[in-house]
């Protein structure tokens, strides 16, 4: 998301302890042994930025030296003048659907036990972003009209289903009232406009 602009903003060097890194990330982490640890200090706080996991989905770094959920550390050729952070990649809008979604759906989608929400949470949390997204992906395809199979009106469930978000019902009345809303507020809006066409 914002890794390569913090790259080409702070410039940061090359972890001289490491050799044949593939990556950016990995040719300029320094990690957490003693060793790298006491290089990084060597440099004063506007020259670090600490690499981030916070447990929640969100990995990327913020300015200055810290500790709280650090994974490494980048030093940087350029200082830093404010406050701030960039983020490498976000994870909690995808993992917080997978919540909502409920325990038999995210059994289904990734074939586990039903009664084991625990390794289907585990399972969930082994996929890389790009993963996550494509099973949120197949899911909407297969499933976005089984909640909204009781609402007669295609207009209606167009609108619920306009960019990919959902509206979950737990009671058929209460899907067949929103679609009695909704088809009064169409007919409403039609009237208006023929009464301002006169």
């Amino acid at each position: 998301m914002e890794e390569e602009i913090f790259y080409a903003i702070a410039q940061p060097i090359n972890n001289p302890f490491k050799k044949g890194a593939d990556t950016d990330l990995e040719r300029m982490k320094f990690d957490l042994s003693p060793e790298e640890l006491e290089f990084v200090k060597q440099y004063g706080d506007r020259f670090i930025y600490t690499l981030i996991d916070n447990n929640e989905g969100w990995f990327g770094v913020s300015t200055g030296y810290h500790y709280v959920n650090r994974v490494g550390y980048f030093i940087a050729s350029v200082p830093w003048t404010e406050f701030g952070e960039y983020t490498f990649y976000d994870e909690a809008g995808v993992n917080e659907w997978f919540y909502l979604i409920g325990r038999t759906e995210r059994a289904l989608l990734l074939d586990t036990d039903l009664s084991d929400d625990a390794t289907t949470y585990d399972e969930w949390y082994d996929f890389s972003l790009e993963e996550k997204e494509e099973l949120q992906q197949k899911w909407k395809t297969e499933n976005k009209m089984k909640y909204f199979i009781l609402i007669k009106n295609p207009e209606f469930r167009m609108l619920l289903d306009k960019d990919g978000r959902v509206r979950f019902f737990d009671y058929k009345e209460e899907a067949d009232k929103e679609a009695k809303n909704f088809e009064e507020a169409l007919v409403a809006q039609i009237d208006d406009s023929l009464e301002g066409g006169c």
